[in-house]
């Protein structure tokens, strides 16, 4: 796992192309409801938030994994792999800040008023090789909460009861969906897809799910959220490019969206 970094890589303008639409101009920050974080160019939260929430952005990927697999011979890499390595590939030119310097990661700071917190990914997710799904399985960015450790939503905060997030997604169009939604202390992934651009997606605690192959299906447990997270998974195909940008993340809370959600 690696952490982040100043200057956004992904700049296309947002139009909303999945996930709960909403109004806006598609260069700037959508006047919706919630309440905004923000986080600095070193990609710490900005401390003064009224929930609490303390962490940063960091990135997983495959990389670890497939070494281990083929150093244990349950995975071999091909003499003329994907990518380098049979694993995700990063822009050699970004490297984010101390003490992570994570690779493919930028992060612009801003204020919880401007809604210019924008935090970047860019490189290059393998094309999977004999099946290997469970070694190669892509990249993830995630916002933690509480500095890796489980925040629980169903406190009592000023506004109500938490009930999700909103967060843009920015970027040259993409065919393939990202999987955005929560890591739990289980350290599975409850996602909705969506796809690049989306100009506003409403990731609702009661509507994000496990992938289909996690068995046992557990439900989502709002006392257990770790982080935000935007998957990019991989494809059996083709190699998939990595070029996108998260911003204007925000906390919803019980009035912010329509009642019964």
């Amino acid at each position: 796992m690696a952490g982040a970094a100043g200057g956004g890589t992904a700049g296309a303008p947002t139009g909303g192309t999945a996930g709960v639409p909403a109004s806006g101009d598609g260069g700037s920050a959508v006047v919706a409801p919630g309440t905004p974080l923000a986080w600095g160019a070193n990609a710490q939260l900005v401390a003064n938030n009224p929930f609490g929430m303390r962490g940063t952005w960091f990135v997983a990927f495959d990389c670890v994994d497939v070494a281990a697999a083929i150093a244990d011979g349950r995975f071999v890499c091909p003499a003329d792999p994907p990518t380098p390595n049979c694993c995700t590939a990063w822009d050699p030119l970004i490297v984010g800040p101390p003490p992570e310097s994570a690779p493919g990661l930028s992060v612009d700071g801003g204020t919880q008023g401007d809604g210019l917190s924008r935090a970047c990914l860019k490189g290059t997710v393998t094309q999977i090789v004999n099946d290997a799904f469970n070694v190669q399985w892509g990249a993830v960015l995630q916002l933690q909460l509480d500095a890796g450790q489980p925040f629980d939503t169903t406190r009592s905060f000023p506004g109500g009861k938490i009930v999700g997030f909103s967060v843009e997604l920015d970027g040259p169009f993409a065919s393939l969906p990202l999987r955005v939604g929560y890591q739990t202390t289980m350290n599975e992934s409850y996602f909705v897809e969506v796809t690049v651009p989306s100009t506003r997606v409403e990731l609702l605690f009661s509507e994000v799910k496990l992938g289909e192959w996690v068995m046992p299906q557990v439900p989502f447990d709002a006392t257990q959220v770790v982080a935000v997270t935007v998957g990019v998974p991989p494809d059996p195909t083709t190699i998939t490019p990595v070029d996108f940008c998260v911003r204007n993340v925000r906390v919803l809370q019980e009035g912010d969206v329509p009642s019964g959600n």
